[in-house]
């Protein structure tokens, strides 16, 4: 049972729902509305907590729409047990949230958050197609709505110009349901995607989506740079981590070992090249204030740092070090937005790279076609089981060892195979579409 329980922050002036802590793969947040902000284990989708907005003291109060969601989200009782913990602090009744809207919300936040890491732009019109289905499905229509304007551009441009017979079937259904939501604003628009889709229905599929696709993601070669990495003993750790730096500005890898490439200069051990990969349509103006730091974690130092430079679809800089890395064994190699983001500890790192290897492992089980055509099952479990173990020793670094236990209970599954995981559910669409 999914049992939350309220406690009323007088210094915020905040009601929080707190349920069970959040797992291996850390959590992911939605504000459904205006003043409640909810957050899902991004593993098992569970409702980890909620923290809505209280007006007034006293008499207490929500905003109607925090309170309908409220309503909607831990049933009748809801508003009478969250403003009776404001007017009396102390013991609470648990509240549960309604499994069908819970799991479309939980579905909406996890697809957010998977989009930020996923190897497929987060420009491409699926995301927001998808979103808007999910959207809808947990009756926030002005989300579905907005959601639904924002692909229809992208959606018109590909069915109307591209190769329209070979779309598989869920995507004909998100472009109808994308048509759906946004019909009342723009008539004229959603009639030609329409028939464009309407040019589809009947059409057997040429080939597989997957077929058509130029990719140079490789499942099995992802897995292979995994076990020649354990021999580079000596090259500092790193990350680019989704949190420090703009959305939209660096095309993420199938794992944290492929989001930043670096490697140390033959014949000169003090110099470091470093390499990530740069997203379609990228603010070069956000980018260039982007620095690559060589950082000495447990005395929170930097070593050496340097913006990018931009190479058509590659970034990189060059760092020269004073000392030979073989005197630094604990140095990490970062991305952030800007040369005042402090330096983090060594836990905060360790951690933060978990959390990433989870996200990879996560994208595995589900095993996205329109991402690597190529990967068979056994080559997507092989990933998933060798991120989910890089995650458990991260864990380990960072301290938290019951995360990383869950950690290797998710290895175990995923050695079973990737059609035998628990938690191998549908694909993102993006994924699916792979554009």
């Amino acid at each position: 049972m999914n049992a939350l329980t309220p406690c009323y922050e007088r210094a915020t002036g905040q009601v929080i729902f707190r349920g069970p802590p959040v797992g291996v793969a850390g959590e992911a947040s939605l504000e459904p509305v205006p003043g409640l902000e909810l957050a899902f284990d991004r593993a098992e989708g569970r409702l980890c907590w909620a923290v809505a907005v209280v007006i007034g003291e006293p008499p207490a109060a929500f905003d109607p729409q925090v309170a309908r969601m409220l309503t909607r989200l831990f049933g009748s009782h809801a508003l009478d047990v969250a403003l009776g913990v404001v007017a009396s602090p102390g013991d609470a009744p648990a509240v549960c949230p309604e499994p069908g809207l819970a799991r479309a919300l939980s579905s909406l936040a996890r697809l957010e958050g998977a989009q930020v890491t996923s190897p497929v732009p987060a420009k491409s019109p699926w995301w927001a197609a998808e979103a808007s289905g999910l959207a809808a499905g947990a009756g926030l229509t002005s989300q579905a709505s907005a959601l639904a304007t924002r692909a229809l551009p992208g959606l018109l441009r590909q069915f109307e110009g591209g190769d329209r017979s070979a779309f598989p079937e869920q995507a004909v259904r998100a472009a109808r349901v994308v048509a759906e939501n946004c019909a009342a604003t723009h008539t004229e628009e959603v009639g030609r995607l329409l028939a464009a889709i309407g040019d589809t229905l009947d059409a057997p599929l040429a080939r597989s989506i997957a077929s058509r696709l130029v990719t140079t993601l490789d499942v099995a070669g992802e897995v292979a740079l995994m076990r020649e990495e354990r021999s580079r003993s000596n090259d500092p750790q790193w990350l680019l981590d989704p949190v420090r730096v703009p959305t939209g500005l660096f095309r993420f890898g199938l794992s944290p070992g492929t989001d930043l490439f670096i490697r140390r200069k033959a014949r000169q051990t003090g110099i470091v090249a470093v390499m990530a990969k740069v997203a379609p349509d990228a603010d070069r103006d956000a980018l260039s204030r982007c620095v690559v730091r060589v950082v000495d974690p447990p005395a929170r130092r930097i070593v050496a740092q340097e913006s990018f430079v931009v190479v058509g679809s590659r970034a990189i800089v060059e760092l020269q070090l004073k000392v030979p890395l073989e005197e630094w064994p604990k140095l990490w190699a970062e991305v952030v937005s800007d040369k005042q983001q402090p330096v983090r500890g060594a836990k905060g790192h360790w951690a933060s790279r978990a959390r990433r290897w989870a996200d990879a492992a996560l994208r595995a089980e589900r095993a996205p076609q329109g991402v690597d055509s190529r990967a068979t099952p056994e080559d997507w479990a092989a990933l998933a089981a060798a991120a989910w173990d890089r995650c458990r020793q991260d864990w380990t670094e960072a301290g938290d060892c019951g995360r990383a236990r869950l950690a290797a209970d998710k290895r175990a599954a995923a050695e079973a195979g990737i059609r035998d995981l628990l938690q191998n559910g549908p694909c993102y669409l993006a994924e699916v579409v792979g554009r």
